[in-house]
């Protein structure tokens, strides 16, 4: 079996490929020139596939995406070839988890006011400092301060898409005290959601 990668990974990620199956001869094609001639009688392919790269392959049977999204990837020759085409889906579920939070965290908690704030030098809350309490006199109301700093704990999260992504995210959601809906085209049970809801579903 034939592998022709490109763009090329760096080597610690080459040997554990090489590693993984016996009898594979693998390219790792530091130019597109290259990987064009190696891909004439390779059997697979893993990176970024062109129009070009796909002409000239004569056998190709696997297509690797290095993405879990394929909107950017596909294009109609490859539609029309023979080829299976697989993406990385559940790859990348943690880390974009972490950068789905780091987002709703930034926005809950007002941080880009904060940063525009800082840079002009002003230095009064999200709310406006005229409904700064006193320490004495405490926090007897929720002022708009409060109001400006909405809590994660305690809110809805509704996640349109209960993949392995949205399954990382709901889990990450629970264990800040969310209550989390997720929907999916087919309703099935989560460990990881409250409720679990179809496409069709009405409130």
């Amino acid at each position: 079996m034939k592998l022709v990668i490109y763009p090329p990974v760096e080597a610690p990620r080459l040997e554990r490929i090489v590693a993984a199956v016996e009898n594979l001869t693998v390219v790792n094609a530091a130019e597109e020139a290259q990987a064009k001639e190696a891909i004439a009688d390779a059997d697979a392919f893993f990176g970024k596939l062109t129009p070009a790269l796909l002409a000239a392959a004569g056998k190709l049977r696997w297509v690797q995406s290095p993405t879990a999204s394929l909107e950017h990837y596909i294009f109609p020759e490859l539609v029309a070839h023979p080829c299976q085409l697989t993406n990385m889906r559940g790859l990348f579920s943690d880390v974009i988890a972490e950068h789905v939070f780091g987002l709703m965290i930034a926005l809950a908690r007002n941080f880009p006011q904060y940063i525009r704030n800082q840079s002009a030098g002003r230095w009064e809350p999200a709310g406006g400092e005229a409904a700064r309490v006193s320490f004495t006199a405490g926090p007897g109301v929720i002022n708009s301060i409060d109001r400006a700093h909405r809590p994660l704990s305690g809110s809805t999260l509704g996640i349109v898409g209960l993949g392995a992504i949205g399954e990382q995210c709901a889990a990450v959601g629970r264990t800040l005290g969310m209550h989390v809906v997720g929907i999916r085209r087919t309703p099935r049970p989560s460990a990881a959601a409250d409720e679990v809801l179809g496409t069709e579903a009405r409130r």
